[in-house]
């Protein structure tokens, strides 16, 4: 706490009584002046700074940091790092890379993150949010995504709202998505989703989804040539019991610490992490106890006239691997974007360039023909003493001319985006950011809420975008439907589009005897010999020595030693019979 001094006739802030200048405590955000017992209810202690409440609520002044004590070598009785339950955070190789992220995690706006992304090289992005519904703020999610200029590697959303039955209904281009199924009855705050980029393969975690009223968890590993990571989204519902989901919690991240992978959990914890309680106290033991590091240290969750709160975290098993982590603006809901970046020996787009620098051959019967038709052509008129340098130049030429595949050319241009975001859209959510930004600025000592002006400025053109985000898509989808009226053909493909109906895509990539193989050909061929080689390998595993000479009738059903037998004479018969 600190003391200034100050007029005689200065009044407390919350009474405003007279302050006596021995007993004052003073904001040290605002300076207000406090009694002492009016600053055990309005002021917070944080890292031996005071802040009044309503500084908290316009202002990012915390930060949740469970290293700080320990680095700073500040000897705090209330350190809850449990050096005597987990070796992990004590190890310096883990401990000064966990800090280390914490204290530079940064809140930035869009323009911020792309000018921060323009320099990274050979990266991983993650990016998650609770969304508070898909019906209302999944268009607005896509425009944001339009505007950051740079793919992630995953998505990670909570509070979707929508089954798994309706996830093709909201697809994202260029990434694959898997859904869990919301609590039955719940129509708001219930469901989580993960977006994938499409380089890379998924293969769900069924041991560790689940959907309860106490947790909600979706876990898949996500694979490239080159690396497997695990990534999570949980959510846990307020209305939940604490205990439940703690218990569920624990043996996830239990389970979690012993794989070889790196693990990326992202979550709407619902448990405010700059409140110290039971609660907390109870998350960050079991994350920490188990080789575990949240990532994520300032605002997360901003409401109006509500103290800013953190309880939204990225958690992680490699803080080594951590370049940055933070939030971002986009105005979508009540939460910010949460992103961190990690390092790769390749990214996304050297995967790309890699494929599409791939020669691949055809070697078909016509192919075939036509390098021989062209071999005659080119050494029957050759010397026999030709080099043996320039015979196989020759040849190279010819199997190059004759059985190389034509690369295809994909251009950007030819990229299917949501034509209903148009440029125009785009720079609206530029300005729509500059005036957010422009508010923010306003915000003081003096004018803790800002220019009231400037934020219902702000806020009338927030609303008003995503107003014109939904009619711009309903007036394309309305349009294309009026160009091919009487068409049913190409009436049901926009049907279809709309309702997120498309083919299936292959893995970009198959595994054969332990090898990567990119090759479709190869994998095809493989695939023929796999078929092709049933009957024959099951064959393999009759022994034919184990029948031969026998006969046939001792596989019969042997005779009932008891039957019954009914005795009718001929006579019986004869009236029976017609005739």
């Amino acid at each position: 706490m600190a003391t200034t001094s100050a007029n005689d006739n200065e009044r407390c802030t919350l009474c405003h009584e007279s302050v006596n200048e021995m007993k004052k405590h003073t904001c040290n955000n605002c300076s207000a002046p406090y009694h002492s017992h009016c600053a055990k209810r309005q002021l917070k202690i944080h890292r031996n700074r005071s802040y009044c409440t309503p500084c908290l609520k316009n202002n990012d002044l915390l930060r949740y940091n469970p290293y700080y004590d320990i680095v700073t070598n500040d000897d705090n009785e209330n350190d809850k790092i449990y050096t005597n339950t987990v070796d992990a955070s004590c190890d310096q190789d883990f401990l000064l890379p966990a800090n280390q992220i914490m204290e530079s995690c940064s809140i930035n706006m869009i323009d911020d993150f792309n000018k921060y992304m323009q320099h990274q090289k050979d990266f991983k992005a993650y990016k998650f949010i609770n969304i508070d519904g898909n019906a209302t703020n999944f268009d607005t999610l896509l425009a944001s995504l339009h505007v950051i200029k740079h793919k992630f590697t995953a998505i990670g959303l909570c509070e979707t709202n929508t089954d798994s039955s309706q996830s093709d209904v909201y697809r994202l281009q260029g990434y694959n998505s898997i859904y869990t199924d919301t609590i039955a009855g719940k129509r708001k705050g219930s469901g989580v989703a993960l977006y994938v980029h499409d380089t890379y393969s998924i293969s769900k975690m069924k041991e560790y989804t689940t959907t309860s009223q106490n947790i909600e968890s979706l876990f898949a590993t996500i694979s490239n040539q080159h690396s497997s990571t695990v990534v999570g989204v949980v959510y846990r519902p307020p209305n939940g019991t604490m205990s439940g989901f703690m218990k569920s919690m624990r043996n996830t991240l239990e389970g979690l610490s012993r794989s070889k992978h790196e693990v990326i959990i992202m979550g709407d914890f619902n448990i405010n992490m700059f409140v110290e309680n039971k609660h907390s106290d109870s998350l960050e033991e079991a994350i920490l106890c188990n080789g575990f590091t949240p990532t994520i240290s300032v605002p997360t969750h901003i409401k109006p006239n509500c103290i800013r709160s953190c309880i939204d975290n990225i958690i992680v098993n490699s803080p080594g691997h951590i370049q940055q982590s933070g939030t971002i603006e986009t105005s979508i809901s009540h939460h910010r974007s949460l992103f961190i970046t990690t390092c790769a020996t390749t990214n996304t787009k050297t995967l790309e360039d890699n494929n599409k620098n791939i020669i691949r051959y055809n070697y078909n019967s016509t192919n075939l023909d036509k390098l021989n038709q062209l071999l005659i052509e080119k050494l029957f008129p050759l010397d026999q003493s030709l080099q043996y340098k320039s015979f196989f130049e020759t040849l190279e030429t010819c199997i190059e001319k004759t059985c190389r595949l034509k690369a295809t050319k994909n251009s950007k241009r030819n990229l299917i985006r949501n034509p209903w975001i148009t440029a125009g859209i785009i720079k609206s959510i530029a300005n729509r950011d500059y005036l957010h930004k422009k508010w923010r600025k306003t915000i003081s000592k003096l004018c803790q809420s800002g220019d009231p002006r400037l934020h219902e400025e702000y806020r009338k053109y927030r609303n008003n975008l995503a107003k014109l985000i939904k009619i711009s898509k309903r007036d394309y989808y309305s349009k294309r439907f009026e160009m091919v009226r009487g068409n049913l053909k190409e009436t049901w493909a926009i049907i279809n589009q709309l309702r997120g109906k498309k083919k299936n895509t292959i893995s970009p990539y198959f595994k054969i005897r332990g090898c990567v193989e990119t090759d479709k050909t190869n994998i095809a061929n493989e695939f023929n010999k796999h078929f092709a080689s049933l009957a024959e390998n099951l064959n393999k595993n009759i022994d034919n020595g184990l029948h031969e000479n026998r006969n046939f009738t001792e596989f019969l059903q042997k005779r009932k030693k008891y039957r019954l037998r009914l005795c009718v004479d001929t006579t019986a018969w004869l009236n029976v019979l017609p005739l």
